[in-house]
């Protein structure tokens, strides 16, 4: 019954934390049916350590999310410093593979996005996609200040 304490001393995991409440949900049935105090004990133990461990989980994730998201804007502003259009884009789409991991592995929302922060994503994919470094500039500068400005 007690195969939920070694994932607990591993990296915290949504999908072991939501093992663990399974294997409690599953003891407590039994313990429920049978009568047995120790096996409804043990589900419940084991339902509150899945789900303090996918709390843990996606704590992890979103602070994964926010340094992945700080490095991206980083490369971002060095690539508009720089006037270098594809470390901008580069670091631009890891600032959106940041907020969507958040948005799936952290706190489950997806992320607000204005309809210019979207109008300015489609240039500069268009600028790149026609090799056109001046609209994709103009689009990566678009989509920075419509992200300061709206989200």
């Amino acid at each position: 019954m007690d195969s939920g304490d070694s994932t607990s001393k591993s990296e915290p995991s949504q999908a072991s934390g939501g093992l663990a409440q399974l294997q409690g949900t599953i003891e407590s049935t039994i313990g429920n049916i049978t009568g047995a105090e120790s096996w409804k004990a043990a589900g419940e133990e084991h339902q509150e350590a899945g789900a303090q461990e996918i709390k843990q989980a996606q704590q992890s994730a979103r602070k994964e999310a926010q340094k992945e998201r700080v490095h991206g804007k980083i490369d971002s502003a060095k690539g508009i410093i720089l006037g270098d259009a594809d470390r901008q884009t580069h670091g631009n789409i890891q600032v959106e593979k940041a907020e969507w991991k958040q948005a799936v592995e952290g706190d489950h929302q997806l992320p607000e996005v204005s309809a210019e922060r979207i109008d300015a994503k489609i240039k500069t994919a268009v600028g790149i996609i026609t090799g056109d470094k001046e609209k994709q500039n103009k689009g990566n500068r678009d989509a920075e200040k419509a992200e300061w400005l709206h989200g």
